[in-house]
């Protein structure tokens, strides 16, 4: 093909090809390429390309087109316009191999077929003669913006917090939130990110930690967020080349149970990165080079016994308890409450959380009440250990005391609900919840605990879920432990997470695969968590194993393929670990393996023996899964 693409051509044709193909690789990795992928992609008519994941959609629905067509259209889309000459066609779409201009026309005369099929009434792409070709339809890019970033809310007492953070972006590659548990580091780091959006043209990408146990996890969240593939020997050094050039932020949130990893990882992001700045959030400082550690302080209270209203508004912790109580009964407080608030947040240390779990009692209670309710709550629930820091033992009174104003039924439900790594569903909730409770009943605890400030409820598109704080979870998890209810909760939770994907590999089911991927990346950190407990403790391996066999799609879709073969291995060991191994059960791993292995396995026909060879061996032992199985090999 060399020799082809090199003797079909004069000596001046080939000088031309060549310096062609130098021109085109030289903007590829300087960063032209990478600019480019810094956004989502590319809208034109009802088309929606995607570069970074080589996918082009219409109407939500993917478009089948070959490797070769899609960096042709890339070329071309991300040039509107203009003339692109046919050998910056072939240097885009074969960059490392010398073809034939035939093979060029070939695939661009596939590619105007698969538009054409679709939208037969809009031309996309005109040949110049001689020349090359030139896309002709409207484009608009689809920028990143704000990926993931939680909504801005409204901080209070945190304007010069605030301000203090960004000016610290401007100087420092890394800058780190630091505080107590229920500081509010979260809430100031997003409002920063928002407010400073506009200085990063690549974007603004959070990535929450909260969710991941496992150090080793954490080049794959940082992947999945940024849309990239996870795998390989090293893929922190995929994320560095993707990213290089790129002038973006990242938010990384809860960075503190992962210590030194996630520190390791924060290090080698913005030692290779010159462009990139990097906010992070962490009960303690990261302890990297080029660091900047910003310790947030409690909410200021007003020291006076006896304060007017007007008096004690002027600390934001009042107005933060104020504020709440406001938004939650539209009622406002008056002078004659304002002394007993203030000793409320005083009393609190002037801990955001603890003061918004402080603040939804009213209604229910006075602030007279509700100060005369906590001297005893904390003598008789503060069992955090003395060695602690004393803000912590104070949070931790704080949920204690909170918890125990939740009704027996209600505590029952949100313990159970801890085990949950991500977010939930009312699905989700009955499935963990006490057996007989009605859809109906589940939503209205989930709502009582919603106003309680127990739970985060979260509007999508997809409807409504609901999200435990990251210090909630850990107290909760905690209670869920002391009452032996932890082994049946991480059961429910495995089994609803199997019989999820289990539907969701449903050959005849027709789902986007946008909003499918959507669906898995939500998620994943549960599948994670109940194949830990399942297979990784042993509790209850024929689950883990069917669990492990549904999660195939999951795997696949997000790009986790090293992933996929090491949980597929686990598996398959658990059961050749058994005093009479399951033949039967045997057969699911060793059947995902083979489809596994021919995702990133060349030899075709290699992959086809050993895909062929399980299939029939799974045949025979357990025919139940070869119809879901099918779709997943395809």
């Amino acid at each position: 093909m060399v020799q082809r693409w090199l003797l079909g051509a004069n000596a001046t044709e080939r000088s031309s090809r060549w310096a062609t193909r130098r021109r085109w690789g030289q903007w590829r990795w300087s960063g032209g390429h990478r600019n480019m992928l810094s956004d989502s992609g590319y809208r034109f008519g009802a088309f929606e390309l995607f570069v970074r994941r080589q996918l082009l959609m219409h109407a939500g629905t993917p478009v089948r087109v070959g490797s070769r067509a899609i960096a042709i259209l890339t070329a071309l889309v991300a040039a509107a316009g203009d003339i692109v000459t046919k050998q910056e066609l072939i240097a885009a779409a074969w960059p490392t191999t010398f073809v034939d201009d035939s093979n060029l026309k070939v695939n661009v005369a596939s590619l105007r077929r698969a538009l054409e099929v679709i939208d037969p009434g809009q031309d996309y792409i005109a040949t110049v003669p001689g020349r090359g070709y030139r896309f002709i339809a409207p484009v608009r890019r689809i920028s990143t913006g704000t990926v993931g970033l939680p909504a801005k809310i409204r901080l209070i007492g945190r304007v010069d917090e605030s301000r203090d953070v960004q000016e610290r972006l401007t100087r420092n590659s890394v800058v780190t939130v630091s505080g107590t548990g229920g500081i509010g580091k979260t809430a100031l780091a997003t409002n920063v990110a928002h407010a400073v959006a506009a200085q990063f043209p690549d974007g603004v990408m959070f990535v929450d930690l909260a969710q991941i146990s496992d150090p080793q996890l954490i080049p794959a969240a940082l992947a999945l967020a940024l849309g990239l593939a996870a795998g390989g020997s090293e893929p922190l050094a995929g994320i560095v080349h993707a990213l290089e050039g790129q002038r973006r932020l990242l938010l990384i949130d809860n960075c503190e149970h992962l210590l030194p990893a996630a520190a390791s990882v924060i290090d080698r992001l913005s030692a290779s990165l010159e462009c990139l700045r990097i906010l992070a959030t962490s009960r303690e400082p990261l302890r990297i080079r080029g660091e900047c550690v910003y310790r947030l302080d409690p909410l200021k209270t007003d020291p006076r016994s006896s304060p007017t209203l007007s008096e004690a508004m002027a600390y934001p912790a009042v107005e933060l308890f104020a504020t709440r109580v406001c938004d939650q009964t539209g009622n406002e407080l008056q002078d004659a409450d304002a002394p007993s608030v203030a000793e409320i947040c005083r009393r609190l240390d002037g801990i955001p959380l603890a003061i918004e779990l402080a603040a939804t009692q009213i209604g229910a209670t006075t602030p007279a009440r509700l100060l005369e309710m906590l001297p005893g709550r904390f003598e008789v629930l503060a069992y955090g250990c003395r060695k602690t820091p004393a803000r912590q033992q104070t949070l931790q009174a704080t949920l204690d005391w909170g918890y125990r104003l939740l009704s027996d039924g209600e505590a029952v439900f949100v313990r159970a609900l801890s085990v949950f790594a991500g977010a939930f569903d009312l699905e989700g909730a009955v499935a963990l919840s006490p057996s007989g409770t009605l859809p109906k009943t589940a939503a209205d605890i989930l709502s009582s605990l919603a106003a309680k400030s127990f739970i985060e409820t979260d509007w999508q598109d997809c409807g409504v879920t609901y999200r435990l704080l990251a210090t909630t979870r850990a107290y909760l998890a905690e209670r869920l432990r002391f009452n032996g209810e932890d082994k049946e909760a991480r059961h429910s939770h495995a089994a609803f997470m199997c019989a999820f994907l289990e539907r969701g590999i449903d050959p005849s089911a027709v789902v986007a695969i946008q909003e499918r991927r959507r669906k898995f990346e939500r998620c994943l950190n549960d599948v994670r968590s109940a194949l830990a407990w399942t297979l990784g403790s042993g509790e209850d391996v024929a689950l883990g194993v069917r669990l492990a066999f549904a999660s195939l799609p999951l795997w696949r879709d997000l790009s986790l393929m090293d992933e996929c073969r090491d949980i597929l291995g686990r598996a398959l060991a658990q059961l050749d670990a058994m005093p009479l191994p399951d033949q039967r059960l045997s057969a699911r791993p060793q059947l995902g393996l083979a489809i596994a292995g021919g995702w990133a396995s060349e030899d075709d026909r290699s992959h086809r023996r050993a895909l062929e060879s399980a299939l029939q061996a799974a045949q025979k032992t357990d025919p139940d899964p070869l119809s879901q199985v099918l779709s997943c090999a395809a």
